[in-house]
């Protein structure tokens, strides 16, 4: 079409478009009429393009009117019509496959044994399979190889089985690649052979079945029915990982972690696991956490704490039952921790992860590190966070903390009466060691004589209830030592 040509069909068009919407301006006829009776004239003129094309004897314009009826949207529902346009398209297809057409032998054979425009019948779409397959098409075999392993519409037939989804994999199908792949790897219905399984598992990822692709990798890696290639591991773990499998993804994660068939690298291992992770693949949180314990901030220790702690959740899981062990390790590190070490995050690390955790002592440390603003930046308010964390879970040294920083702050009298509830469930213990001893000690002459004199007797009875409640509202939440 010429310049000119184009613009005169544009200058057409806007004239067309103004005079409709200056005859809805002066008629002051509803837009949204306007709308449904355009779209009414558009449902229209698809049916009659259907109808047109059905009655020159289309099969796949008999089923889109079928279909048109059954919904209901572009025409009024119409069960009867339904039922005699799907016998039209049936009867269309049915003389084209006598014809010869492969395509619609199969589609005949698929309609029969899904049962959607025809009454379900396995013997029939066996037939059809039947002849399909025979003729040469490919996707034919396959299902009629499909229908000798389950027995449907025929009697079950194994090595018949094999026989027509191999025609079908000669000819690079990839479904009969990959049903070969699985029933030779996992040895149902035929006898175990790695061998073969790879050769169709091989086929099968080359032609982009991503669950082949990671079997490969996996045969590679195992050296199963080939010899250990780490190299060509890590590359269809690759292609398998692009593709959005995540079980690729961690096993790649895996490879770049111990340098194996790729060059190490542990930042790309770690981006790989948490992607893994992210995408709710239970394996990949423990390296995850690991790899964040070995981590050199913070952040990176809180993180492993929350990976550790949702891991130990699943304490029937094996990966569960690992990561509340080193829970347990990292919580006994922490009780050996002393002021000298507070300064010093590698050695604080058990604590910041074993706090995350929910180990009372682990937040206890956290949240006087908060207090003190070493390792983290100082937040008195966050420091209070963890320590009632801490002193909730029956903490000597948390409750103590707490109570001190309750008296400092003196914003109320409720800061006062949570000094001495605090003050007071830490004096029923007894301390343990040194610093829970000094800690007391420090407590009473800081904290609990000074609120003794100053309180007077309803809110010194205000802060007892107070502890009362305490008492019992956290018992169930006591960490024993």
């Amino acid at each position: 079409m010429t310049t000119r040509a184009k613009i005169a069909t544009l200058s057409i068009t806007a004239l067309i478009l103004c005079g409709i919407f200056s005859f809805v301006a002066f008629y002051k006829i509803d837009p949204v009429l306007l709308a449904e009776f355009s779209q009414e004239l558009h449902n229209k003129n698809i049916i009659e393009g259907y109808e047109k094309k059905a009655h020159a004897g289309d099969p796949q314009a008999m089923l889109n009117l079928a279909l048109a009826y059954e919904k209901g949207k572009l025409v009024p529902k119409n069960d009867a019509l339904v039922t005699s346009w799907r016998k039209k398209a049936v009867e269309a297809l049915e003389k084209k496959a006598n014809e010869g057409d492969l395509e619609t032998i199969f589609y005949l054979g698929l309609a029969y044994q899904e049962g959607k425009i025809v009454e379900k019948n396995d013997e029939t779409a066996f037939e059809w399979y039947q002849k399909g397959a025979e003729a040469g098409h490919a996707p034919s075999q396959n299902n009629l190889g499909v229908a000798y392993i389950s027995g449907k519409g025929t009697e079950k037939d194994i090595e018949k089985a094999i026989y027509w989804l191999q025609e079908a994999a000669k000819k690079n199908l990839q479904k009969a690649q990959s049903r070969l792949c699985d029933l030779y790897h996992r040895g149902k219905d035929v006898p175990k052979n790695v061998y073969k399984a790879f050769e169709f598992c091989l086929a099968s990822a080359k032609n982009k079945s991503t669950r082949d692709a990671r079997l490969v990798g996996l045969m590679y890696l195992n050296g199963q029915g080939t010899k250990t290639d780490k190299v060509e591991a890590a590359k269809w773990f690759t292609i398998a990982s692009e593709q959005q499998d995540v079980q690729s993804t961690y096993n790649l994660a895996m490879l770049y972690e111990a340098g194996e068939g790729v060059e190490k690298d542990l930042s790309k291992a770690f981006q790989l696991y948490k992607n893994a992770a992210e995408r709710r693949y239970f394996p990949a949180h423990l390296p995850l956490a690991y790899m964040y314990e070995k981590g050199n901030s913070p952040e990176h220790y809180f993180a492993a704490g929350k990976l550790f702690k949702y891991l130990a959740s699943h304490k029937k899981n094996p990966y569960g039952q690992e990561a509340k062990q080193h829970l347990e390790e990292l919580a006994l590190a922490c009780r050996k921790i002393r002021g000298d070490d507070l300064p010093h995050k590698d050695k604080v690390a058990p604590c910041l992860i074993a706090g995350t955790a929910s180990d009372p002592h682990g937040q206890f440390i956290v949240g006087y590190l908060y207090h003190l603003g070493k390792v983290v930046n100082q937040d008195k308010s966050t420091a209070m966070e963890w320590l009632l964390l801490s002193a909730q879970k029956g903490s000597l040294l948390g409750q103590t903390l707490l109570a001190k920083l309750y008296h400092d702050r003196n914003s109320s009298q409720i800061d006062l009466l949570e000094a001495y509830a605090w003050s007071i469930l830490a004096h029923e213990q007894l301390p343990r060691n040194a610093w829970e001893a000094t800690a007391l000690e420090i407590n009473h002459h800081i904290v609990l004589v000074l609120l003794e004199e100053n309180l007077n007797s309803v809110q010194k009875e205000q802060a007892l209830k107070r502890a009362e409640e305490y008492r019992k509202k956290y018992e169930t939440q006591k960490t024993p030592p």
